[in-house]
């Protein structure tokens, strides 16, 4: 009868039977890659102080960001040793992150809850990292700019929590940043799952941005409403005079479209309509409707005794005018109320929608 052969190997070169005979040594089975390994695990808390938060680009949906990042662990064994570090990685970068001034040891001012050595890993750290923006209720939008810290760890063997020793909280210094669009506050710190592989730990540093709206309001909405107003004056003209009619209307049509324009230059190629697009897309409707009340007027020859069409057609203009603002304007106190919610609700550290 064969014997089953062991998953054993002779090292050396066995062909000369004269040659001493080598011991035997097991080979080690392979790991695969979702073998989970009996490593200890580590409770890493992350501290960052941001030194500045810049160049925060609506239409690339992206930002920068300087800090300088530090975690902390305490070894699970009775001695703290060098040899393992967190490797944190940053899952939302746009390109390399640039680290300085790495620093790995014991830190000299903290210790365990039991008298124990703490380990820690800093460094300097540049960025730019990706944020996908929600701009539908642009330019009132409130965004969470994310920065994602995970590492090359699984979650069985690291969790990554904000660090609060002795009431400590990671800060974002302000008066380094220099800001027209958006108002910030934070950070604000968020850990979790990786939910696609369900394995490595996340950590989500984000910043809350409230967009400056007054820039928006006043060179173009308020120019857009302007414009608006101005072809009314078309009906001083004589209802005869069809070409000088629709010489102002049409001239005001062509200036709403560079008001457009000049809205897509600060948006995304997104596919749904901001409340920006909303309004100066119902100015350009109302626009045209004016040209055709002017062209209606001029070519229906109004009897004694007729329906007043032409007078009729001139008030519900006007009507219509009102109601475009009426209700853009309610509909902006809607979207002021669900960005004031969704604000309350990152505050409360809710990052999820």
């Amino acid at each position: 009868m064969m014997q089953a052969k062991e998953p054993y190997c002779r090292l050396g070169d066995t062909s000369d039977e004269d040659q001493e005979p080598e011991p035997f040594v097991k080979i080690a089975p392979v790991l695969r890659e979702n073998d989970v390994t009996s490593a200890p695990h580590r409770r890493v808390y992350i501290y960052v102080n941001v030194f500045s938060l810049s160049s925060i680009d609506t239409v690339a949906q992206q930002f920068d960001c300087h800090f300088f990042i530090r975690a902390m662990w305490k070894e699970p064994g009775t001695e703290s040793t060098s040899e393992w570090e967190p490797s944190l990685v940053f899952m939302n970068a746009a390109s390399q992150v640039e680290f300085t001034d790495v620093k790995l040891g014991v830190c000299p001012w903290r210790t365990g809850p039991r008298g124990e050595e703490v380990m820690q890993w800093r460094a300097d750290c540049r960025g730019t990292f990706k944020e996908g923006f929600e701009l539908e209720h642009f330019p009132f939008d409130v965004q969470a700019l994310t920065v994602t810290v995970s590492c090359n760890r699984p979650s069985s063997e690291v969790t990554l929590l904000e660090d609060k020793y002795t009431g400590t909280k990671s800060i974002l210094r302000n008066q380094f940043n220099v800001m027209t669009d958006f108002d910030l506050s934070g950070p604000f710190m968020v850990g979790n799952i990786d939910e696609e592989r369900r394995r490595y730990p996340l950590l989500h540093i984000y910043f809350i941005g409230q967009r400056w709206s007054a820039y928006f309001m006043w060179n173009i909405a308020l120019p857009n409403f302007l414009l608006s107003v101005l072809v009314f004056t078309s009906f001083a003209i004589a209802q005869e005079s069809l070409a000088d009619r629709l010489s102002v209307t049409l001239t005001l049509v062509l200036t709403s479209v560079a008001f457009k324009y000049m809205v897509a230059q600060e948006l995304p190629k997104i596919s749904y309509l901001t409340l920006l697009d909303k309004y100066i897309l119902l100015s350009f409707t109302f626009l045209a409707l004016v040209g055709g009340q002017n062209t209606l007027a001029a070519i229906v020859e109004q009897r004694e005794g007729d329906f007043p069409i032409v007078d009729a057609s001139r008030y519900a203009v006007v009507v219509i005018f009102v109601l475009i603002h009426v209700m853009l304007t309610a509909l902006s106190l809607h979207y002021m109320w669900l960005e004031s919610r969704k604000l309350a609700r990152l505050k409360a550290g809710k990052l999820a929608k």
